[in-house]
């Protein structure tokens, strides 16, 4: 039987010396491990294990106030264009993303996440292009619900409601919604 599976990448002192004479010159760790086909996780971990530096913290703030270079595919037509089935969901979202509604108002819409609503944009060619006031509108976020939940349960507090109730009927303990409720009171000094 043969061998299975890729090569591993092997992490070697010369090949990281490679990686950190080019950081040291300018470049991003990302780009340079992104060009030697190695994983920057990969590579971050063989360093800490074999106590090799390759920034400094004065490196990593420099890099950090450093310009961004553009970014592979951002706002770009992809190389196939997906054109969804007349009538079915994804065509729906299409159409509701080529007449300007945003993302996460699409995903509300129809009931999906708002990762999917963004690679179908993309995949439609929808997307806006790259460039500043790209993405205006943000995701909600993934606890947007529950901070309409704890607002709730804190008006409802605030207007008598025991915590065993609110417990009750957001399926909570009572010591979380004592919680919620601290945490989203202002706090008053005497």
């Amino acid at each position: 039987m043969g061998k299975r599976g890729r090569t591993p990448i092997t992490y070697t002192l010369e090949r990281a010396g490679i990686v950190r004479s080019r950081v040291h010159a300018g470049e991003r760790l990302t780009a340079v491990c992104a060009e030697l086909k190695m994983n920057v996780s990969n590579f971050l971990r063989w360093c800490r294990r074999n106590h090799f530096v390759v920034n400094t913290p004065e490196m990593r703030g420099a890099n950090r106030n450093r310009k961004r270079g553009p970014y592979a595919g951002l706002g770009q037509t992809p190389a196939k264009v997906r054109r969804p089935r007349e009538g079915g969901r994804a065509a729906r979202i299409a159409a509701d993303l080529r007449a300007g509604l945003a993302p996460h108002a699409v995903a509300e819409l129809h009931g999906v996440s708002y990762g999917y609503v963004v690679r179908l944009r993309h995949e439609i060619a929808a997307a806006p292009p790259a460039g500043p006031g790209r993405n205006t509108v943000k995701s909600p976020g993934p606890r947007a619900h529950l901070r309409d939940r704890n607002s709730t349960i804190v008006t409802a507090y605030k207007t008598g409601t025991s915590t065993l109730i609110l417990a009750r009927l957001h399926n909570l303990t009572r010591s979380r919604v004592y919680q919620i409720v601290t945490a989203y009171s202002p706090v008053t000094t005497k």
